[in-house]
């Protein structure tokens, strides 16, 4: 596997997280849990995690940024920090739908059947939750998107298999898909879930051009 400095960012959701992998593991992370408090913690967290690895910010070799779906603010805060270091140190940029990174924790567990589906759900306000279907081998059934938590969500045609529910949307799942074949698993992504997919990003080039990158915000943004 490549070696590499590579910087990871989330702020997209309640707890900001900043990592930095090196030597082929996460050798370094650092939280914030005060979600109006992501834009003042993610600098210094930065200056703080290279100088406690003392590494240079010029040795970082990528960037890598959670870009959404999730808190519009946070996505803004994370892909503009990961931008300007990008475009200053002249390093490519990765962008990370947290919807993905959330079935890569749905895999880590290994809790299904082999014909399982893997639910990633963030919520996301008002009756709504980001979502997206996987197969186990990591094929997307149901493309990212936004939707009302009801019935309709899951197509019947697969609801004859196990559904492993994930992510912060199923605390709105109530009683809908409540089946002993079924599983609800309120939980997060881990490092182990940071560095393989950062990794098989960056071995597969899988950057993103740094003048056209977008967010991934999956519905409009509302103002108040």
């Amino acid at each position: 596997m490549t070696s590499a400095n590579i910087l990871f960012i989330d702020t997209t959701n309640e707890i900001a997280k900043v990592c930095l992998l090196k030597d082929n593991r996460i050798v370094e992370s650092v939280e914030n849990s005060i979600q109006n408090k992501h834009a003042q913690f993610l600098h210094p967290a930065i200056d703080l995690i290279c100088k406690n690895n003392n590494l240079s910010p010029k040795s970082l070799h990528c960037i890598a940024v959670v870009a959404g779906p999730g808190s519009y603010t946070g996505i803004k805060v994370g892909l503009a920090a990961a931008k300007g270091i990008c475009f200053a140190l002249e390093i490519p940029l990765i962008l990370i739908n947290s919807l993905e990174l959330l079935a890569f924790t749905g895999f880590r567990l290994k809790q299904f059947a082999a014909l399982a589906y893997i639910f990633p759900m963030i919520d996301a306000r008002r009756d709504e939750v980001f979502y997206a279907c996987y197969d186990t081998t990591f094929n997307i059934i149901i493309e990212h998107q936004n939707g009302i938590l009801n019935n309709d969500l899951v197509p019947l045609s697969l609801r004859n298999n196990p559904i492993i529910f994930i992510g912060s949307g199923v605390l709105k799942i109530n009683q809908l898909f409540l089946d002993t074949k079924h599983q609800i698993i309120f939980d997060n992504y881990n490092d182990e879930d940071i560095f393989n997919i950062v990794m098989e990003k960056f071995t597969k080039n899988e950057f993103s051009n740094l003048i056209d990158s977008k967010p991934f915000y999956l519905k409009e943004v509302y103002f108040r």
